[in-house]
């Protein structure tokens, strides 16, 4: 149940996408987390993809409510929720998990 629940900070950053750049990010910060869950179903880890989960899935609960309780301003003003990136946590949580489960 609560792996499905990963999925709702990828598709929340899908959905608010407004401009070509964005969704271009999107994609590269929703590829890097596919690729290092992916990897554990390709080596059949059991364990490294439970810990995929509750990595990713922290960092990205804790990246969204941090949006809302900084309420910093985006650079074109158009928006208060713009640290911390989620595009970068996303992109950090992924490499981080796939970088030590190479070590």
């Amino acid at each position: 149940m609560y792996k499905s629940l990963l999925m709702i900070p990828l598709l929340y950053m899908q959905l608010n996408a407004k401009s070509k750049t964005e969704k271009i990010g999107d994609v590269l910060a929703t590829a890097l987390p596919l690729v290092a869950l992916s990897s554990t179903f390709y080596t059949n880890d059991k364990k490294g993809r439970d810990e995929f989960y509750k990595s990713y899935g922290s960092t990205m609960l804790t990246t969204v409510a941090l949006k809302y309780t900084v309420r910093e301003k985006r650079p074109d003003n158009n928006d208060r929720d713009s640290f911390p990136s989620g595009h970068t946590s996303s992109a950090i949580s992924s490499a981080v998990f796939i970088y030590k489960d190479m070590v």
